[in-house]
Protein backbone atom coordinates (compact mmCIF):
# COMPACT_ATOMS: atom_id res chain seq x y z
CA UNK A 1 0.00 0.00 0.00
CA UNK A 2 1.38 3.48 -0.73
CA UNK A 3 2.59 5.35 1.98
CA UNK A 4 0.41 8.67 2.04
CA UNK A 5 -2.43 6.41 2.17
CA UNK A 6 -1.84 4.19 5.53
CA UNK A 7 -4.26 5.31 8.07
CA UNK A 8 -2.30 6.61 10.60
CA UNK A 9 -0.82 9.34 8.11
CA UNK A 10 -4.57 10.57 7.13
CA UNK A 11 -5.50 12.88 9.94
CA UNK A 12 -6.78 16.84 8.70
CA UNK A 13 -3.42 17.88 9.72
CA UNK A 14 -1.48 15.89 6.83
CA UNK A 15 -1.47 18.96 4.27
CA UNK A 16 -0.85 18.03 0.76
CA UNK A 17 -1.30 14.14 1.21
CA UNK A 18 -4.80 15.54 3.06
CA UNK A 19 -5.01 17.91 0.11
CA UNK A 20 -4.73 15.11 -2.39
CA UNK A 21 -7.08 12.80 -0.96
CA UNK A 22 -10.03 15.53 -0.73
CA UNK A 23 -9.09 16.50 -4.18
CA UNK A 24 -9.13 12.93 -5.15
CA UNK A 25 -12.34 12.27 -3.61
CA UNK A 26 -13.85 15.60 -4.97
CA UNK A 27 -13.68 14.35 -8.56
CA UNK A 28 -14.44 10.70 -8.39
CA UNK A 29 -18.03 12.01 -6.34
CA UNK A 30 -18.83 15.27 -8.26
CA UNK A 31 -22.23 14.44 -9.51
CA UNK A 32 -22.29 11.16 -7.10
CA UNK A 33 -23.49 10.18 -3.61
CA UNK A 34 -22.68 6.29 -3.98
CA UNK A 35 -20.43 4.74 -6.44
CA UNK A 36 -19.79 1.07 -6.54
CA UNK A 37 -16.45 0.08 -4.60
CA UNK A 38 -15.15 -1.29 -7.80
CA UNK A 39 -15.51 1.78 -9.70
CA UNK A 40 -13.70 4.02 -7.52
CA UNK A 41 -11.21 1.78 -7.38
CA UNK A 42 -11.37 2.09 -11.32
CA UNK A 43 -11.41 5.70 -11.30
CA UNK A 44 -8.00 5.94 -9.02
CA UNK A 45 -6.49 3.50 -10.95
CA UNK A 46 -6.78 3.73 -14.56
CA UNK A 47 -9.43 6.83 -15.08
CA UNK A 48 -7.32 9.29 -12.59
CA UNK A 49 -3.45 6.61 -12.68
CA UNK A 50 -3.26 8.09 -9.07
CA UNK A 51 -2.51 3.99 -8.07
CA UNK A 52 -1.56 1.03 -9.77
CA UNK A 53 -4.06 -1.22 -10.37
CA UNK A 54 -3.11 -3.76 -8.13
CA UNK A 55 -3.09 -0.86 -5.34
CA UNK A 56 -6.66 0.27 -5.82
CA UNK A 57 -7.92 -2.13 -3.66
CA UNK A 58 -5.31 -1.44 -0.68
CA UNK A 59 -5.91 2.46 -1.10
CA UNK A 60 -9.78 2.26 -1.13
CA UNK A 61 -9.99 -0.24 2.26
CA UNK A 62 -7.24 2.84 3.78
CA UNK A 63 -9.89 5.11 3.04
CA UNK A 64 -12.89 3.34 4.33
CA UNK A 65 -10.49 2.54 7.54
CA UNK A 66 -9.70 6.13 7.75
CA UNK A 67 -12.64 7.54 7.79
CA UNK A 68 -12.90 8.89 4.31
CA UNK A 69 -15.22 6.97 2.33
CA UNK A 70 -18.13 4.76 4.12
CA UNK A 71 -20.19 1.45 2.78
CA UNK A 72 -23.76 1.37 2.06
CA UNK A 73 -26.31 -0.88 0.88
CA UNK A 74 -23.10 -1.99 -1.84
CA UNK A 75 -22.07 1.69 -2.66
CA UNK A 76 -19.45 3.88 -1.18
CA UNK A 77 -20.12 7.34 0.29
CA UNK A 78 -18.31 9.88 1.18
CA UNK A 79 -18.05 9.93 5.23
CA UNK A 80 -16.72 13.12 5.49
CA UNK A 81 -17.72 16.91 4.63
CA UNK A 82 -14.92 17.88 1.82
CA UNK A 83 -15.83 21.72 2.48
CA UNK A 84 -14.47 23.60 -0.92
CA UNK A 85 -12.04 22.11 -2.44
CA UNK A 86 -9.82 23.70 -5.52
CA UNK A 87 -8.86 21.29 -7.60
CA UNK A 88 -6.55 23.03 -10.20
CA UNK A 89 -6.60 22.85 -13.79
CA UNK A 90 -4.39 19.95 -15.11
CA UNK A 91 -3.81 18.55 -11.43
CA UNK A 92 -3.37 14.99 -10.88
CA UNK A 93 -2.94 13.12 -7.92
Amino acid sequence: MPTFMKTSRLSRSMGEDVDDVRRALTIVYRGHEGIPQADVERMFSFDMEWVAPHEAEDVVNALLNAGWLKSENGQLHLAVELGEVEVPFGWFP
